[in-house]
């Protein structure tokens, strides 16, 4: 790759740095799979699509951020899936089975290092001359893999990004026609589990007659009708038989021996009829022990499941609720469960459902001992208990364990479990349960929210996350870009969660995510733009929540601090929203969970009009489409937009309902790019702004007219290299001392590489005005100034930097200098700085320096850029001076007085506006 640029006349071309690639046997799993069907590299998927044997090419060049950050993937990469006649690679024969040309007849000790490590791998004599072929690469059968063959793997780093590889094998060797489940390449877990016993390579050897075919049909066509489907990997580190178990527990299943030693799946299942139950009482029991029923004070009553998504290949949740029980208890009382073999969300629910009805049932449960009649039942069998003296009548239980242990006495014992499809048939004496299905059908959510998301959410929930390719850095956002984030109130207790469908306006819909329902309340008064505590109905779930978490109020967001008897503490107006008032019954949405959880899968691009449905889940499968309310939002590029400025000030009080004297509205800057780690409160001080960034201020008097208009000018001043990301000190200037570039010690910011600067070392930059556009005639009218901000940290030991900025006239002299206070960072902790300087008449240009002035260790700097800005807001703040208002309203004070400010940058104003309204004491109409 290289640069170039004008100057002196001529052109100039640079390497700025340099494609990798490799050669690798990429070894995944046992053989034979069927297919290799989703390639990702650093979380982005590289390559999608369905391979047998053979070549694939990838095609991403831009997958990690193009030549400007970490390359991409770009080159041929060969599938072997392992079959019993797959031949030898033609790329591994070439490379680790053959010996250069220019090497060929030279002894071992002539040649270079890695082809003589290859020669005597082989065991070629260090004193015989090299031969063409050193002998044939295996063909490794048995093992599936990649061969990659030498594509380009990065740009810039050497670094080469953590490969995921998605397979897909099927076991088809039994009931092919009941193998898959689904669309989605889920397996049959009957056949999981047959082939589990019968391999006699990995598995435990069992041979066909040893296994009963009518039971393991059974249970996978029972499977296949429930879309019981499963994904699951073996790694080896536990045994065969462990690994069945789980498979067991996932589907609610038991394997056991039948009375000739074969194999069953008995699956648990309401597949009988309670009345047609043998019934087995005091004629045919000895005795029954250790009756117990769980009591009410521990039952769970909210069930959180975990599985694995199968888009992003992480663990995502959805959560069961029993409300009844939730009541009867008096509290709620969590129960977390892991079923990482499950890919469907729908599946999942159910599942969670299942298992949640399991406890709430509280199922009785004792030891049933008896003689020759018993000998019959073993573990999954279901049988009707009598036994008065309990004062059960009759209660159909399962076997859940059999001891046939005592030869001479034929004494068999039974651990049973009331059976949860039969417990409200169960008779106690003359009491008939009155217990109904718990589980509610799907239904709409009552309520939704559609939010396009700013910038601040973009990086925490969309940025890190593999589905989104698109976005090789965050702040790469395409400025038309933008995603929606899809809320829902759940609509009943047990609904676990929600699908989320979606389409640009006259399209079709399409599958487009998953989400959790939002815990959400309404204001019982109304709150004004100071408020600090909101007055709630009282509906939020304090053990969902994560607290501090933020929180979607009308138009506002929130960060939700603390709930309390008077209602919720907040921080008014974070991120890119400002306070503002709010009526009685205003909702407050707060998201539950974090990540891509309820945002739209795609992102859309500003103007257009998006529609979006919600289909919430419970036990009883997802809503129908057709039933589910949809709502509609236009989309308006509100990520690329500049936040508003903050701490709102007029004549130096927080929102006033009178002033006297002279009008004067003063702010704090505010940078979208800075703001990125936590929700910054609306009284902070200045952080940024952001380059470029303006301001417009306008001031209405009475009877709403316009009476005066402020527009601010801003000018991004071209830092050469300010984040290192040359990897070099090009653009910079070293004054003294140490200056290097690391990508460790501490790691970067931003990018791959940042400054650090031992103790007394110092750089500069110089940058001229003109060059960068800026209005002199600002400058010499003293209305300009120059803010620089960066981001600073230490290595491992304590050290002591900071920034500094001059204004230099055009023979270079200084006219003003101004620094930051030198700060001790701690160690591997950014933070970001900023620095303002006014600047004088006459400059022509800045000067930017970076030091370190005392400490161990070095102080890193990163991501140092600089604007100018000229206007009559200068130092954030403006004085509507007397005689200019009287001038602006025909020789009066306004009485009535409205102010509005927002920010501008690149043609985009900020997504809300500071506004005031308010009296004058004396003014005149």
């Amino acid at each position: 790759m290289g640069g170039g640029g004008k100057g002196g006349g001529g052109s100039t071309t640079y390497t700025a740095g340099y494609w990798y690639g490799l050669g690798m046997h990429m070894v995944l799993c046992h053989g034979v799979i069927d297919a290799v069907t989703r390639i990702i590299v650093g979380e982005r998927v590289a390559w999608q699509g369905r391979s047998g044997a053979g070549r694939v090419h990838i095609d991403a060049p831009d997958l990690l951020g193009g030549e400007e950050r970490e390359g991409g993937v770009v080159g041929d990469v060969d599938v072997a899936t392992g079959t019993a006649d797959q031949p030898p690679n033609d790329y591994l024969q070439a490379w680790c089975g053959t010996v250069p040309a220019d090497c060929v007849g030279k002894p071992p000790a002539e040649v270079p290092e890695a082809v003589r490590a290859l020669a005597r791998a082989w065991g070629a004599s260090d004193s015989q001359p090299l031969p063409a072929t050193l002998g044939p690469v295996p063909a490794f059968r048995g093992v599936a893999a990649l061969i990659l063959r030498a594509p380009w793997l990065s740009a810039m780093s050497s670094y080469i990004k953590p490969w995921w590889v998605e397979v897909e094998r099927i076991p088809r060797g039994w009931y092919a026609a009941r193998a898959a489940i689904g669309q989605h390449g889920d397996a049959n877990p009957a056949h999981i589990i047959r082939e589990c016993l019968t391999d006699r390579v990995w598995g435990r050897g069992f041979w066909p007659e040893q296994i009963d075919d009518a039971s393991f049909t059974a249970a996978a066509d029972a499977l296949t009708a429930e879309g019981f489907g499963l994904s699951c990997l073996w790694d080896g580190n536990g045994s065969v038989a462990g690994f069945v178990d789980e498979v067991l527990r996932h589907i609610d299943a038991t394997l056991r021996e039948d009375a000739s030693g074969r194999q069953q799946l008995v699956l648990v299942r309401d597949d009988y009829d309670p009345d047609t139950l043998p019934e087995y009482g005091p004629e045919t029991i000895e005795s029954v022990t250790d009756f117990s029923r769980p009591a009410w004070g521990g039952v769970p009553t909210r069930a959180t499941l975990s599985y694995t998504e199968r888009e992003l290949g992480k663990t995502a949740t959805v959560t069961a609720h029993d409300i009844a029980a939730e009541a009867m208890q008096g509290r709620g009382e969590p129960m977390d469960l892991s079923f990482p073999f499950i890919t469907d969300p729908e599946l999942a629910a159910r599942v969670a459902s299942r298992e949640l009805r399991q406890a709430v049932s509280m199922l009785a449960q004792a030891t049933v001992t008896g003689g020759e009649a018993l000998a019959t039942l073993r573990q999954g069998d279901v049988f009707a208990l009598r036994w008065p003296l309990l004062g059960v009548e009759r209660m159909v239980v399962r076997v859940v364990e059999s001891t046939h242990g005592r030869l001479r006495s034929g004494e068999v014992r039974l651990r049973v479990v009331q059976d949860v499809f039969a417990a409200t048939s169960a008779v106690y004496g003359a009491q008939v349960s009155g217990w109904a299905d718990p589980v509610s059908p799907p239904q709409a959510a009552p309520e939704r929210l559609l939010v396009e998301l700013p910038y601040y959410e973009i990086v925490r929930r969309v940025a890190s996350e593999q589905w989104l390719a698109v976005l090789a850095k965050a702040e790469e956002l395409d400025p038309e870009a933008g995603y929606l984030l899809a809320l829902a109130r759940r609509p009943t207790g047990d609904a676990t969660g929600y699908a989320i469908e979606a389409r640009a306006a006259g399209m079709e819909f399409e599958a487009a995510g998953h989400g959790t329902f939002a815990e959400t309340d309404s204001l019982t008064e109304a709150v004004g733009v100071v408020d600090a505590v909101l007055p709630l109905a009282g509906a939020l779930d304090a053990d969902a929540l994560d607290l501090p978490c933020l929180a979607y109020l009308d138009g506002e967001i929130v960060e939700l601090l603390e709930l309390t008897a008077e209602g919720a503490r907040v921080h008014r107006g974070v991120i890119d929203t400002v306070p503002q008032p709010h009526e009685p019954g205003a909702r407050l949405w707060v998201p539950v969970a974090d990540g891509g959880d309820g945002v739209v899968s795609r992102e859309w691009t500003a103007g257009e009009e998006i529609e979006a449905r919600c289909l919430p889940l419970t036990g009883h499968g997802r809503l129908d489409a057709a039933s589910a309310p949809v709502d509609a939002l236009a989309m308006n590029a509100r990520a690329a937009r500049p936040l508003p400025p903050g701490r709102l000030r007029i004549c130096d009080q927080a929102h006033p309902a009178t002033i006297t004297g002279e009008l004067t509205v003063s702010w704090a800057h505010r940078d979208r790019m800075q703001q990125t780690a936590t929700p910054v409160p609306q009284d902070a001080g200045d952080i940024g702004p952001e380059p470029g960034t303006r301001y417009v201020l306008e001031i209405h008097g009475d009877g709403g007219a316009l009476r005066r208009r402020v527009e601010g000018e801003a000018w991004a001043l071209p830092v050469v290299n300010g984040n290192a990301e040359a990897g070099n000190l090009s653009g910079w200037s070293v004054d003294a001392g140490a200056v290097e570039v690391r990508s460790a010690n501490p790691a970067p910011a931003e990018g791959d590489a940042c400054f650090a600067l031992a103790a007394g070392a110092a750089m500069h930059q110089d940058v001229e005005l003109a060059g960068a556009g800026v209005r002199l005639a600002a400058v010499d009218a003293g209305l300009a100034e120059v803010g620089v901000a960066w981001r600073q940290a230490a290595d491992d030991g304590a050290s002591a930097g900071t920034v500094a900025v001059a204004a230099l006239a055009a023979d270079g002299s200084e006219l003003a200098q101004l620094a930051a206070a030198a700060v001790s960072v701690p160690a591997g902790t950014w933070q970001p700085r900023t620095l303002t300087l006014a600047l004088p008449a006459g400059t022509r240009r800045v000067r930017v320096c970076v030091r370190c002035d005392s400490g161990a260790g070095a102080s890193a700097f990163d991501g140092v850029q600089a604007q100018a800005a000229a206007s009559a807001m200068l130092g954030n703040r403006y004085t509507y001076a007397e005689a200019v208002e009287r001038a602006d309203s025909g020789g009066t004070l306004n009485a009535e007085l409205h102010v509005t400010l927002w920010s501008e940058r690149d043609g985009y104003d900020s997504w809300q506006r500071q506004q005031w309204t308010g009296r004058r004491e004396g003014g005149t109409t």
